[in-house]
């Protein structure tokens, strides 16, 4: 991912340029003297009209329109109050900085894979939180305790996140995905802005028009002209999400490329079920094989704040300069998985005592959780006016959030390409809201679940949609025609789940001052970070 820095402190450099030549052959543009970008050629867009400029980090675009275009009309058209509806009708993930009439504003996409870190005073602004560490007092004094156990139980929950705006340095802020800033070029005033938004959650058992719906949205999120003939590489794994994106895009793009990240060991379901589709789809597969040699790369560029087994993917990201665009397939299990909780109250009931299982921590630390969690919903409610009440779907918007910032950690692991994720627009947004309980399907199931994608899929191309997937059936609804596929493929994972379970996991014990919790080594990156940053050992028990 392109970067910005915005810093007073003259002498304050970007962490990346001191970081193994990462960045040596990037750019580096200095903008109205304290803002300064660091990307590779390609990987941003800066468009000035006199005074006034555009700055877009990462890939964004209307629907069928290139990037150029978008970026242009933005900055003619830009005013304050169209912040909220460029986060809700632009494609992809992306940092968009806009100096217009002496203002500076900042935001980020509608799901905030793109971050905005920013020092207590507003002396630092930046898009990585190491280069906001650099510029502030670092050490054990300068650590927030609460937000390490919170980055710690969350990935418990979901993913390792932290919530709110704090991060785990106690004067470095995060922008939320409601937010924005906005500076006074000449003076030293900035302000937090904030969006509200309207979401269509009125619930649909047309299934046929939901995947119609959500091919659509795939579909027009993908159109750019200036790239149906430049080479396109498009994630495809053994699961439901990357398989319908792949499939659309390969309908749409002249010169496109598979790619499927794999173990060192080579033995990969993801591998299997991605070269029986791309075979159907006629279209090459390129495997990356996890490299060790790349923990350190992956470990400065994602700040350590990334699960070492995300190292999967990081000759994939590696790549991404040899190709116009990158497409994942991430989020879709965020849209479309079920969830069945009665109310908001018992998901953080529920979440804590998942959490508790495995980590060890006094009532205090419990207690700043529940309430920070309770604050999250309250800021969802404010911040996004939901037509019907649902305490479900409060709680999806809670965990793609947190998927949102937890991408955030891969992503900028991207320098040297752009890559888009295009189930994460408004519109799929609001289409997973409105499908009915009884379209999501149950994991106990044998119909299994995402019935919206498999049915999409089944309408696109039905003999790649029948091959298997890593969820034990194929992907396509569960039907007297599909039974027997779906009954090949659900006993050998019925007996991989009773394996699975039956296998004594290997963990080990972590001590950080007073918390301590189990660990299977996920970790690792973090703890790095925290030794090597902020002094703070963590102890390690077998």
């Amino acid at each position: 991912m392109a970067e910005f820095i915005y810093s007073k402190k003259s002498q304050h450099t970007f962490s990346l340029t001191k970081s193994k030549d990462l960045y040596a052959d990037a750019d580096i543009v200095t903008l109205s003297g304290e803002l300064k970008v660091f990307a590779y050629r390609g990987t941003y867009l800066h468009i000035a009209d006199k005074e006034d400029f555009i700055i877009v980090l990462g890939y964004c675009h209307y629907p069928g329109e290139s990037v150029e275009h978008t970026a242009s009309r933005i900055l003619q058209t830009f005013k304050e109050s169209l912040i909220g509806e460029l986060k809700s009708e632009l494609c992809g993930q992306f940092i968009i900085i806009i100096k217009k009439a002496g203002l500076m504003y900042f935001f980020t996409d509608f799901m905030h894979i793109g971050s905005i870190f920013y020092s207590e005073d507003f002396s630092v602004i930046t898009s990585r939180f190491s280069a906001a560490e650099e510029a502030m007092d670092m050490g054990r004094d300068n650590v927030n305790n609460y937000k390490i156990f919170e980055f710690i139980a969350m990935q418990q929950i979901i993913y390792p996140t932290t919530l709110g705006a704090g991060t785990i340095h106690k004067k470095i802020k995060r922008i939320r995905p409601y937010e924005y800033l906005v500076k006074d070029v000449l003076g030293s005033n900035v302000r937090i802005g904030e969006v509200k938004f309207s979401i269509n959650n009125k619930k649909s058992n047309d299934i046929h028009k939901l995947a119609a719906d959500l091919i659509a949205n795939l579909k027009s999120s993908l159109e750019n002209p200036d790239l149906k003939e430049k080479p396109i590489w498009v994630s495809l794994t053994g699961g439901y999400d990357t398989r319908l994106v792949a499939t659309i895009a390969s309908r749409y793009f002249k010169n496109i490329t598979f790619r499927v990240g794999i173990p060192k060991t080579g033995a990969s379901k993801d591998f299997v079920f991605a070269q029986k589709t791309s075979k159907v789809l006629g279209r090459p597969l390129r495997t990356y094989l996890c490299d060790d040699n790349d923990y350190d790369d992956f470990y400065v560029l994602t700040d350590g704040m990334s699960p070492s087994e995300n190292c999967l993917i990081s000759q994939i990201i590696k790549d991404n300069g040899i190709f116009s665009l990158g497409i994942g397939g991430c989020f879709g299990t965020e849209l479309f998985t079920p969830l069945n909780y009665r109310s908001v109250e018992s998901f953080i009931e529920q979440s804590l005592l998942k959490a508790a299982r495995n980590i060890r921590a006094n009532e205090n630390m419990w207690d700043s959780l529940r309430t920070s969690m309770i604050k999250e919903f309250e800021n969802i409610k404010s911040h996004y006016s939901l037509a019907e009440n649902n305490p479900n779907d409060e709680i999806r918007i809670f965990n793609l959030f947190r998927t949102g910032i937890f991408a955030n950690m891969v992503w900028q692991y991207n320098i040297r390409g752009l890559e888009f994720e295009p189930y994460m627009s408004k519109k799929n947004f609001e289409l997973a809201l409105q499908i009915s309980k009884n379209h999501m399907g149950r994991k106990e199931s044998l119909r299994g679940i995402a019935q919206v994608q498999k049915e999409a899929m089944a309408q696109l191309a039905y003999n790649a949609a029948k091959i298997g997937t890593t969820h034990y059936c194929p992907m396509v609804p569960c039907t007297i025609r599909s039974l027997p596929s779906y009954l090949y493929y659900f006993l050998p994972h019925v007996i991989a789940e009773i394996s699975k379970r039956l296998r004594k996991m290997t963990h080990h014990t972590v001590c950080i001052n007073d918390l301590s919790y189990a660990s299977n080594g996920w970790d690792g990156l973090f703890l790095r970070r925290l030794k090597e940053k902020y002094n703070l050992q963590g102890s390690i028990y077998s």
